[in-house]
């Protein structure tokens, strides 16, 4: 009897929770499709009727009307899209996309008015650049729409597997998702496929083709009460995360139980979600830091928690100071202060220095790839033409460099370096310099060769048409054992019995540069040659830094 009692009281039960259950669908609101391509980053689809899901080169923001899932306690939720083409591979019944990526954004955002991305939004509207074209940022300046949504910025990330269902592609979505937009803790979330790569194009309608995204939703019964509010909320500030403009706060605050996000406000307004945290787990002491605020300002912090529900606690509150400026002290002036002249004449060849890694075209000795070096040949970091000197610092154990122009027609130059004299009879010799005659490539310099005897301008074998200019680099090798100190020394260029003469100055600092390697000079070549610290890997980095 008892056992029957029992069975009946449990079919109750369950004929209860099933009468609770409950599936709410909850339609786009907003939709908007991004690139990650090139010219297409300032762009959106806001007004086409469907955005495309191409890996992480084109993906999707989507909000839903979640209101009716306020105060509902949450059990499962779907997300539907209807596929409307761009199928190669053919899954999921026309469809290339398999898996889906799915965030939270932690920045509001502008729909837009782009019918493609080949348009520029020209009354706002989100773009992989800003958050509203021309008019906001995506939390701070430079920041991308990626620093606020995929796990960074306070989001969250998840991944599902859809499947082709009744003409829709069809996912669970981890209920995080949901339950977020309902507490206000997103705003909206970032589609992204996840299986393909950038030569599927899978194109999704959007709420304007009439059949955009939506959301089915299970839930089971009510959930109107709030959380208790956050405890031993404390603020301190936080100099480490200051800036040059604004100051910062770091936030100390005990997890209630039943939260999941929480709200903040600093002086009355809230804080962007991007700086707003998820709640860790309950009972635990949260830190978390809020930045780009007033430096050296009394403030009102309020922090409330927010539960799956949408359900509000009441705020604490906490008074504090937040922190000064990032303040750096003032760079001494330069010990260098380079004059303008012209350097010596080699016959009809002007002679002057000019850096390592500036380039000068051969032929219209204008420098290529900088700007404000104009007037280089009177003067540059390097080149003092009012008194014919170069002008070096170095560490002891360094390498450095600079680079000698022939301007104008001459044949048979020859070019050499004298030791250096420094304090106290210090004397560095020229042993350790190297000369490289600099071999252009359509008008760049871009080899560096062994000097051996001489060189002229033009280089016949180099074949530059209408050659004007030959530079030499120089190459000193500041032994480690070096004392620090001024030193001074020559560079000559002659050709046949005429000779010009410059100044070389350097001035060696009290540092060495060890003769280990604590990095690694990859060469911008994505890995080797040779595991980093061989003796492979260091000859090849000087074979390559020789030769440049």
């Amino acid at each position: 009897m008892k056992r029957l009692i029992a069975l009946i009281t449990l079919a109750g039960l369950a004929a209860s929770a099933a009468a609770e259950m409950q599936t709410v669908k909850c339609p786009a609101t907003r939709d908007t499709g991004l690139s990650a391509y090139g010219s297409e980053r300032n762009s959106n689809t806001g007004a086409a009727d469907r955005f495309k899901l191409k890996i992480w080169q084109e993906f999707a923001l989507v909000d839903f009307d979640v209101s009716a899932l306020k105060g509902k306690r949450i059990s499962s939720a779907r997300i539907y899209l209807k596929h409307t083409g761009g199928a190669v591979l053919g899954l999921n019944g026309g469809s290339d996309l398999r898996w889906l990526v799915v965030s939270t954004v932690g920045h509001d955002w502008v729909e837009g008015k782009c019918t493609s991305l080949g348009e520029t939004p020209k009354a706002g509207g989100a773009t992989f650049n800003e958050s509203s074209f021309g008019k906001r940022s995506w939390g701070w300046r430079g920041a991308k729409v990626y620093d606020v949504s995929l796990g960074n910025g306070n989001t969250l990330r998840s991944q599902t597997v859809l499947d082709s269902v009744e003409g829709y592609l069809r996912a669970d979505l981890d209920v995080r998702m949901v339950q977020a937009l309902v507490a206000g803790a997103s705003h909206g979330l970032l589609l992204m496929d996840g299986s393909t790569s950038v030569g599927q194009n899978s194109r999704v309608r959007s709420r304007e083709g009439g059949d955009g995204p939506f959301l089915v939703v299970t839930v089971a019964g009510d959930d109107g009460l709030a959380p208790e509010a956050p405890r031993e909320l404390e603020i301190a500030p936080a100099g480490d995360l200051a800036t040059a403009k604004f100051g910062a706060l770091a936030v100390r605050v005990k997890v209630p139980d039943g939260a999941l996000a929480f709200k903040v406000k600093v002086s009355g307004r809230e804080v962007d979600r991007w700086q707003t945290p998820f709640a860790a787990k309950a009972g635990t002491v949260q830190t978390f830091n809020i930045v780009d605020l007033p430096a050296n300002k009394d403030v009102l912090v309020e922090v409330a928690a927010v539960d799956a529900a949408g359900n509000v606690s009441p705020y604490a509150s906490a008074r504090g100071v937040t922190s000064g400026k990032l303040s750096a002290d003032a760079l001494p002036s330069p010990p260098f202060t380079p004059r303008a002249g012209l350097g010596p004449m080699l016959g009809r060849a002007r002679v002057w220095a000019f850096p390592e890694i500036t380039k000068v075209d051969p032929v219209s000795g204008r420098v290529l790839h900088e700007k404000g070096l104009r007037k280089i040949r009177a003067s540059n970091p390097v080149w003092d033409g009012a008194s014919r000197t170069i002008r070096l610092a170095a560490a002891r154990g360094e390498i450095i460099s600079f680079q000698v122009a022939v301007e104008g027609k001459i044949r048979n130059c020859k070019l050499e370096v004298s030791d250096l004299a420094g304090p106290d009879q210090a004397v560095i010799s020229k042993a350790g310099a190297r000369l490289w005659r600099n071999w252009y490539v359509d008008n760049n310099a871009e080899y560096a060769l062994p000097l051996k005897g001489t060189f002229s301008c033009p280089q016949a074998d180099n074949k530059i048409a209408r050659q004007k200019l030959q530079a030499v680099t120089v190459d000193y090798h500041i032994p480690p054992t070096a004392r620090a100190g001024d030193y001074s020394g020559t560079v000559t260029v002659s050709s046949g019995a005429a000779g010009v003469e410059l100044s070389l100055k350097v001035k060696v600092y009290d540092v060495v540069i060890p003769d280990e390697i604590h990095f690694n000079p990859e060469l911008n070549c994505y890995g080797g040659p040779g595991r980093a610290g061989s003796a492979q890997f260091n000859d090849s980095f000087k074979l390559a830094h020789y030769h440049r």
